[in-house]
């Protein structure tokens, strides 16, 4: 059996900072109550409530995908409870700022590759969370701004084509 790395001393403080800040947690406004640890778990993909108490008691070390999970079920920041991974967060950032990544786009009529910058894919990131009738008041907004600055998309949110004829 493979033997257990033991939590390092930041690792222990972050989890201690986050058990105070989910212990402080206000009451849901849809329920009017707290929700347990495994309700919050499952709706914030961070999984049983095992996988929660573990966090909260350092017993597993945190990772990126959970604290960013944490902070947004607590409405907190990273950094609220674990500065270091906040701090790889921001330097994460940064190096995507350095480079786009390449999507493959798939329309029905036309399939492309498109570069998609950090920004792009924050804005994307952004879109996707929102409920549908978000969704579509962010298109609304975007397609008037784009109107209003003269760059005409089309009805499917896509860039209109200039025609180099």
């Amino acid at each position: 059996m493979k033997e257990k790395k033991p939590l390092e001393d930041w690792q222990i403080e972050d989890a201690r900072s986050l058990r105070r800040l989910f212990d402080a947690r206000t009451e849901t406004v849809a329920e009017g109550k707290l929700i347990s640890q495994m309700e919050f778990g499952a709706k914030y993909g961070i999984g049983s409530q095992g996988m929660v108490w573990q966090y909260l008691n350092a017993h597993r070390p945190l990772n990126l995908k959970a604290a960013v999970a944490f902070a947004k079920g607590l409405n907190v920041k990273v950094l609220d409870f674990s500065p270091t991974l906040a701090a790889q967060i921001d330097d994460a950032s940064k190096h995507e700022l350095e480079r786009p990544a390449l999507q493959l786009t798939t329309y029905v009529d036309e399939p492309q590759l498109q570069w998609v910058s950090s920004a792009e894919a924050a804005l994307l990131s952004v879109f996707r969370a929102c409920s549908p009738a978000q969704q579509q008041g962010l298109l609304a907004i975007a397609t008037n701004f784009s109107s209003a600055t003269g760059n005409e998309s089309q009805t499917d949110g896509r860039p209109a084509r200039k025609d180099s004829r």
